[in-house]
């Protein structure tokens, strides 16, 4: 709030999770620390092309190679996002609260053949930086990042999984993890048809096995996930 009350000096931080009427007009700034895309409080009376209209990318995004590369293929091509990077280490999990489950590739594979998608012209998203998911992954400069503040801004780069980002956003076709980075792509995008794992069940890889979990996947972005405390996330119907 500090940082906030630099730029809004009378903003407010308002808790929505506990505020009896979280969208009262309150005839000054505000703010709410918790974004999270499945928070119910913050997002359930939200439309899909309300928040378009709040999510615009800035001058500095679309000056870069990236975005304008993407942009000209836009609607052209299909792409799947795979999780991985801190769900997917044993070592992580055994010793921090983990709620995602490891989705194989294999049931990307099925979800290809099950709607009619060739895997030899679907490209890939994914945080695996081992190689031992995503062979192949292109390798990219790491930032850091930190909580509260977030990504590390990269002049140029601007953060180091904008990249990705836009790959997703101007695709075609997302066949989404169960991540809100690709579900957020998938909400704001313009062209994308989204298909969802179904996440009925939750395996913590390194936890309670070893194995990645095969699963189905449905024609819609709405699709929730299990939860650290077994809530579904993303259950919360925002509309167009």
């Amino acid at each position: 709030m500090a940082v906030v009350r630099t730029r809004l000096p009378g903003a407010e931080l308002v808790d929505v999770e506990s505020a009896p009427k979280p969208y009262e007009g309150r005839g000054h700034d505000w703010c709410h620390g918790n974004g999270c895309a499945f928070n119910p409080a913050v997002y359930a009376g939200l439309s899909r092309q309300h928040l378009q209209s709040l999510c615009a990318f800035s001058d500095e995004v679309q000056s870069l190679r990236c975005y304008q590369r993407y942009s000209e293929m836009q609607g052209l091509y299909d792409v799947a996002h795979l999780r991985r990077d801190d769900i997917a280490n044993p070592e992580y999990n055994r010793t921090h609260p983990q709620g995602y489950s490891v989705v194989s590739k294999e049931s990307y594979l099925a979800a290809f053949e099950k709607y009619g998608f060739s895997p030899d012209e679907v490209l890939w998203v994914s945080d695996d930086h081992t190689g031992r998911w995503h062979v192949g992954r292109p390798v990219r400069y790491q930032a850091g990042w930190s909580y509260p503040v977030g990504s590390e801004y990269v002049p140029g780069i601007v953060f180091d999984w904008l990249d990705d980002f836009l790959k997703l956003y101007f695709a075609r076709t997302i066949f989404r993890a169960n991540s809100s980075f690709s579900w957020w792509a998938g909400l704001l995008s313009p062209t994308a048809r989204v298909l969802s794992p179904v996440l009925d069940r939750r395996h913590i890889y390194g936890v309670d096995g070893m194995e990645e979990i095969t699963v189905d996947f449905v024609d819609n972005n709405d699709a929730p996930w299990l939860t650290r405390d077994d809530r579904l996330q993303f259950d919360i119907g925002i509309g167009e």
